[in-house]
């Protein structure tokens, strides 16, 4: 049904995959061809350039290593056996970075979590509504 299936996952926050990794193995696993990506963001911080002298010149590499050894265990841990799976690592606005990889790989549906929102999320917006607004094609929210 869906060809190429995205799911947004934040390494650092369990509540981002435990409910949407069984929803996406239920999407995928009707169809062999389905695509599965996996993506999580390394958010680019523009106040961090102000202390960049004082972290180390590699630490972006190790946080993108490190996600995509955690990307790569989720997939191993979740979703073995259904389709074809691929991990992508990328960096900038968080909800930015996740429309811009929907569109370039022409993804059918986006699969992501909602927490439950805060006050903060009134004002600003969380990513999932943002993603929600903004995307072209389909997405499917599912609460944690």
């Amino acid at each position: 049904m869906y060809r190429s299936i995205l799911v947004p996952i934040d390494v650092l926050e369990p509540s981002s995959w435990q409910s949407v990794l069984p929803t996406v193995r239920k999407l995928a696993e009707d169809d062999a061809t389905s695509e599965i990506h996996l993506v999580t963001v390394v958010p680019r911080d523009p106040t961090l350039e102000v202390i960049a002298q004082f972290v180390p010149e590699d630490a972006e590499k190790q946080l993108i290593k490190k996600a995509r050894e955690k990307l790569d265990s989720l997939a191993q841990d979740h979703l073995v056996g259904i389709g074809k799976v691929q991990c992508h690592v990328v960096s900038g606005n968080v909800y930015v970075a996740i429309l811009n990889l929907a569109e370039s790989l022409r993804a059918d549906i986006i699969v992501l979590a909602s927490h439950r929102p805060e006050l903060k999320d009134y004002l600003l917006g969380p990513v999932a509504a943002r993603i929600t607004r903004h995307a072209y094609c389909s997405v499917l929210v599912v609460r944690g």
